[in-house]
C-alpha cells in the first residue's frame, strides 16, 4: 500500500476541469495502491455516491469533501480608505464525521440556493458557522493564500491565514 493519499481530485462531476468519472478515480487509485483517497468536486458531492459504491468494491476508504467557491468580502489594503475588490477563491473541505458531512452538505446547499443560477459560493462567516468536523485545505493554486504564495510574501500569508486559523485551529492544513 501506498502511504500517498490524494485529497483533492476532481471528478467529471466538476465541469471542464475533471474528466474521469467517480469510480474510473477509485479503480485507478486501488490499482496504485492507495489506502485512501478524497474526490473533492467544485461546489458538489453529486458524484460521491457513485465513488463510494466503487471504493467499497475496490477495498478502497474513500473521503468526503467538495472545493467550495468562497467570495470575500472586498479588501482594505490599510493605505485606502476604500475596498479593492472582492476576490473568490477554492477552498477544499473534508468531513472528518457526520457532523462535517452534514454541515459540508449545507454549505454547498447554501451556495447553489440562495446564489444567482450557475455561480455558487459561500461567505468566510458561513463556513465559520458550519465548520465543526471539517478539516480546511490550504494549499493549491486557487486557495485562500495563493496571492501571498506567489509573490512570496510572508507577512502577507500569515495576514490570509489568521481568519481560517481562527476558525478551523488544528484543523486548518
Amino acid at each position: 500500500m501506498s502511504s500517498y493519499v490524494e485529497l483533492h481530485a476532481h471528478s467529471a462531476f466538476t465541469f471542464l476541469e475533471g474528466a474521469s468519472l467517480p469510480e474510473q478515480l477509485a479503480e485507478r487509485a486501488a490499482d496504485l495502491g492507495y489506502e485512501a483517497l478524497a474526490v473533492t468536486d467544485r461546489d458538489d458531492v453529486g458524484g460521491l455516491v457513485r465513488f463510494v459504491e466503487a471504493s467499497d468494491k475496490c477495498g478502497l476508504r474513500p473521503i468526503f469533501g467538495a472545493e467550495l467557491s468562497v467570495r470575500t468580502t472586498p479588501l482594505f489594503d490599510g493605505s485606502r480608505d476604500f475596498a479593492v475588490g472582492e476576490h473568490v477563491f477554492g477552498l477544499v473541505l473534508l468531513a472528518k464525521d457526520d457532523e462535517g458531512w452534514a454541515n459540508l452538505c449545507a454549505l454547498i446547499s447554501r451556495g447553489r440556493f440562495e446564489r444567482p443560477r450557475g455561480r455558487p459560493f459561500v461567505t468566510i462567516d458561513e463556513i465559520a458557522s458550519r465548520a465543526r468536523g471539517l478539516v480546511a485545505l490550504s494549499a493549491f493554486l486557487e486557495g485562500p493564500l495563493a496571492p501571498a504564495l506567489h509573490k512570496g510574501d510572508v507577512d502577507e500569508g500569515v495576514r490570509l491565514a489568521r481568519p481560517w486559523l481562527d476558525i478551523f485551529g488544528d484543523d486548518w492544513v
